[in-house]
């Protein structure tokens, strides 16, 4: 968020900075409220583009965003309906992969585990050297954990540690987000699945 936020001293109408701040905020340092801030700001900028972007970014960036917002807010039916457009336009930067994502997870958080394991079912782990794939982890285990499916939980851990550090050898300038994700978004879910099975030591260990 650092070198974003030094962009917008230069030019407070960067909507791309807001855009980034929002998906930093909310999927790697998990600070729900200053993600929500963030991405209210970008939604307000929408008008007042000046050609920052083309239409196709346009479109899908001001739709994702709402279904972000929805989502940090806990509407999760429109954040459903929202994703599920999303997913439908043409890509760009790898939002496509993660809409479907994040809409399999909100599925879960509405607590329709037959909807949810359907949805999951047609999306592929994420990998490469994108967004999508360092959003997987994190998005899979709040999924898993809002199906009370422990077991996933802790595999998606044992799968999680590795490929974060895969992804943050091959690009060291990410490794303090991956670390960040880590802690707030992967441990913590594994610490809940530990302590709903009985492990309290294990669970306290990992907090």
């Amino acid at each position: 968020p650092a070198e974003n936020r030094k962009a917008l001293a230069i030019d407070p109408r960067f909507i791309m900075a807001y855009q980034n701040i929002g998906s930093e905020e909310a999927f790697s340092l998990s600070h729900p409220g200053a993600a929500l801030s963030a991405f209210r700001q970008t939604l307000s900028l929408f008008n007042h583009v000046d050609g920052q972007m083309s239409a196709q970014a346009r479109a899908i960036l001001q739709i994702n965003t709402s279904a972000n917002v929805a989502y940090l807010i806990g509407d999760f039916q429109t954040a459903v309906a929202q994703y599920a457009v999303t997913a439908s336009l043409p890509d760009y930067a790898f939002i496509v992969e993660t809409a479907r994502m994040q809409r399999a997870d909100c599925l879960a958080l509405l607590h329709d585990f037959g909807g949810a394991h359907d949805a999951w079912a047609n999306i592929p782990v994420a990998s490469g050297l994108n967004s999508a794939a360092t959003s997987y982890p994190a998005i899979r285990i709040e999924s898993d954990a809002a199906l009370q499916d422990w077991s996933s939980v802790l595999a998606d851990r044992a799968s999680a540690e590795p490929a974060l550090a895969a992804l943050a050898a091959k690009i060291p300038p990410i490794k303090p987000g991956m670390d960040v994700e880590l802690a707030r978004q992967i441990r913590p879910f594994a610490a809940l699945a530990l302590a709903e099975r009985g492990d309290r030591s294990g669970a306290e260990r990992l907090i």
